[in-house]
């Protein structure tokens, strides 16, 4: 058993206990648990007011190490309870306690601040949600109206009002397509999502049959290796993932014959999806950069609205994962993601 040289510089309220009940020895000045005059009696008597301790106490004489949290509204100490082995028979256990009232605390405190979160969180996919459709009708309006009147007037209108009209329309259509964006955005964050066995292979296949005119205006590759066939998640979402990362790849190659290559393997926990393309590449400083909303890069596509790497981003962390690239100039870039094999649902 420990010697009461150990007991003391433990630090800690600590008592033992023999496989026969007997309480053994104690260090310590918490005499609400044990006092000087219970040493040598059965750890029932101290503990009989507390069935969820003297429990504890049970398993750890059983050889399982096991704990009792006290309530937040009495006094008692967290305790650790481990049994004591010699040559893998147990001769005793050793509880350790600890206060609780600043465990209770930072509980409390920590509740109360993710609460205060959690109803901001609401707040602003409320807000977001709202907005967003709020939007759509002026914007449908400006766009009739700038309809109707190159529609009406076509015959007497300049060549420069013609082109200011063309510049007006486009922009309504890259703010429809950036309210559309922000509603995906705010959708993918919603609790309780789906998850099912998905196909990876059909979900590539179907990704890259939409890209297909672009696939053929670059005259691009596209080669698919080997992967996990069937992974467990989310598979409108996984398909965003593996879209925004494949038209990226292409729209952003100025190369005369575009190459990319997907594979996937499994990594422990996770399984790992790579897209690599013979771009010009993308510097390592924005690593964390690219992933944020709206951002773009140099020259950024006219009709890109910076928000499908925060997509990407968003999607993978809601599978559990993480997303990032490797990149040299001239040489192309491969954009990594995983997704847990063990999904959590929130």
């Amino acid at each position: 058993m420990l010697t009461k040289a150990t007991l003391e510089h433990i630090g800690e309220f600590v008592f033992e206990i023999d496989t026969t009940g007997k309480i053994i020895s104690f260090s310590g000045n918490d005499s609400s648990l044990i006092g000087a005059a219970n040493v040598g009696n059965s750890y029932f008597r101290c503990f009989n007011s507390q069935p969820e301790l003297s429990d504890a106490v049970k398993t750890a004489l059983s050889g399982n190490k096991s704990n009792f949290i006290p309530s937040s509204d009495t006094d008692l100490p967290l305790i650790y309870c481990y049994p004591i082995e010699d040559g893998g028979e147990v001769i005793g256990m050793v509880g350790i306690a600890l206060d609780a009232s600043n465990i209770h605390h930072h509980v409390e405190n920590f509740s109360t601040k993710l609460s205060y979160l959690q109803n901001y969180n609401k707040d602003l996919e409320r807000f977001a949600y709202v907005a967003s459709h709020d939007l759509h009708e002026p914007l449908r309006s400006v766009r009739s109206f700038i309809g109707l009147l190159e529609e009406e007037y076509d015959d007497v209108l300049s060549d420069d009002a013609k082109s200011y009209i063309e510049f007006a329309m486009n922009g309504t259509k890259r703010m429809q397509q950036l309210i559309d964006d922000l509603l995906l955005y705010n959708r993918i964050g919603q609790p309780n999502l789906p998850i099912k066995l998905m196909d990876v292979g059909k979900i590539l296949e179907l990704q890259i049959y939409k890209l297909n005119d672009l696939i053929e205006s670059k005259n691009a590759a596209i080669d698919i290796g080997e992967h996990p066939g069937k992974v467990v998640g989310n598979s409108k979402q996984l398909a965003m993932v593996f879209y925004n990362l494949l038209h990226n790849a292409l729209i952003f190659n100025k190369s005369e014959k575009p190459h990319i290559a997907i594979s996937g393997k499994e990594i422990e926990d996770f399984y790992q999806f790579s897209i690599k393309d013979n771009g010009t590449g993308i510097a390592s400083r924005i690593q964390d950069e690219v992933f944020e909303m709206f951002f773009k890069l140099n020259n950024p596509i006219q009709d890109s609205t910076g928000i499908g790497l925060a997509v990407c981003k968003k999607v993978v962390q809601r599978h559990g994962g993480k997303i990032w690239f490797e990149s040299e100039k001239e040489e192309g870039t491969t954009f990594h993601f995983t997704i847990a094999k063990k999904l959590l649902q929130f």
